[in-house]
């Protein structure tokens, strides 16, 4: 796994690191976290983002590594972060606007699939980061009307449900990076109301947080 990391020099102070917690999700809402296998993608393209000077709008597109066969992916509207499924049949993107939670493109048909919200009290964004079975995709979550639901939580990738909460982080916003390659711990960016940020490690369980980036390294953005 490689990341490509922005920062915008040192934080001061140190941030809070509240502990994962299920309990402000109804217990029917929430299931186990179970232990994933590792998949490969095989899809053999680049899928890439390209502003549009004309319709200042981002475009997602792929392309072969020698740089044939170009091709537009989406074009129902402006689309972005693109994110290989681990089997290469689907492409996540971030677009549309609808109050769903994800968005996936299916790399022959060009069909788009969605999967809705996984709970009344949340605002979830999904997909950003893909288990390396496939089965499951990352969300980042705010509640709401509680900010205490705010975190990481994950979805089954087939057709979203069996929701599970990954990390908590009401004083803030954690968003999903990637998944380790045994898909058993996650990797994220934790940003609090404070303005201090940093890149973080934890375990499916919300147990083993650990800070990975420097204390005094304040990190803006990160890509898997």
């Amino acid at each position: 796994m490689s990341l490509v990391l922005t920062s915008c020099g040192g934080a001061t102070g140190s941030s809070a690191l509240p502990a994962a917690s299920t309990a402000a999700v109804s217990p029917s809402e929430v299931t186990s976290p179970e232990p994933s296998t590792d998949v490969s993608g095989l899809a053999g393209r680049i899928v890439f983002v390209r502003g549009d000077p004309e319709a200042e709008e981002p475009a997602t597109y792929t392309v072969n590594p020698d740089g044939s066969d170009e091709q537009q992916l989406f074009f129902d509207g402006p689309s972005e972060f693109p994110r290989w499924s681990p089997d290469g049949t689907e492409i996540h993107i971030n677009c549309c606007d609808d109050g769903m939670a994800a968005h996936f493109v299916d790399t022959t048909t060009g069909d788009l699939r969605t999967l809705p919200q996984p709970a009344s009290k949340l605002e979830a964004f999904c997909g950003g980061a893909w288990s390396p079975d496939g089965e499951r995709i990352a969300c980042e979550a705010f509640g709401v009307d509680d900010q205490g639901l705010n975190g990481i939580y994950s979805i089954r990738a087939s057709a979203g449900g069996g929701l599970r909460r990954i990390t908590s982080n009401p004083d803030g916003d954690d968003i999903p990076a990637d998944y380790s390659p045994d898909g058993i711990q996650l990797l994220f960016l934790r940003s609090n109301d404070d303005g201090t940020s940093g890149l973080f490690v934890t375990n499916l369980d919300g147990s083993g947080l650990q800070r990975v980036s420097p204390p005094d390294l304040q990190v803006d953005t990160v890509a898997a």
